[in-house]
């Protein structure tokens, strides 16, 4: 069990593999006041039909196939990788324990070196899209409204890479509730980076 006296939290550290290998990873715990090192992942959980198996502590796991798609992106080759994610992190049986860690969630993505948001695998054109947005000025804030198409240069402007904008930005982790809540807790230390 976690302390909250402690700010304590489960951090997932994923082995380095290749992209076909199994997936093993280990939990370590860790409190928030040593602001430790880590990063953090924001996505959606896809469908619970269809799972698939991944190993925590050298245990058979079950999680969504989107999670297992993000983790087989994010792992090194060479390296471990240390990253909280809340289906990992959080046991999502234990009620008082699952509440305790939403509660702590503004703290977790704020403490986080970088947060990672995971739209999903690439499909539907989606380089267009990000060729689309390379071409929007850069600042140093960069705020998206999924109900507002941004403007984009003439030479971006091809129905080709608007159409995959719109379809980049209508997928499920631009509407799932948690989005809006992580963008107004990290959005002031966020820069854009495609």
């Amino acid at each position: 069990p976690l302390d909250p006296q402690h700010k304590e939290i489960r951090l997932v550290t994923i082995r380095a593999g290749h992209t076909s290998d199994d997936i093993y990873c280990s939990l370590s715990t860790v409190s928030l006041s040593d602001k430790p090192l880590y990063e953090a992942l924001s996505y959606t959980w896809g469908t619970t039909n269809s799972n698939v198996t991944v190993y925590v502590q050298g245990v058979p796991k079950q999680v969504t196939t989107n999670l297992e798609s993000v983790l087989r992106y994010l792992r090194f080759i060479d390296r471990s990788r240390t990253i909280w994610i809340d289906a990992l992190c959080i046991n999502q049986s234990e009620v008082l324990e699952r509440n305790y860690q939403v509660s702590q969630m503004g703290e977790v993505y704020t403490g986080a070196v970088d947060v990672i948001a995971w739209l999903g695998e690439e499909s539907e054109d989606s380089d267009l899209a990000f060729e689309a947005i390379d071409a929007l000025p850069k600042s140093d804030q960069v705020h998206w409204d999924p109900g507002i198409a941004p403007s984009v240069s003439p030479e971006t402007r091809s129905i080709r890479h608007l159409t995959a904008l719109r379809k980049l930005l209508q997928r499920p982790w631009w509407h799932r509730v948690w989005t809006r809540s992580e963008e107004r807790r990290v959005g002031k230390e966020c820069r854009s980076r495609w």
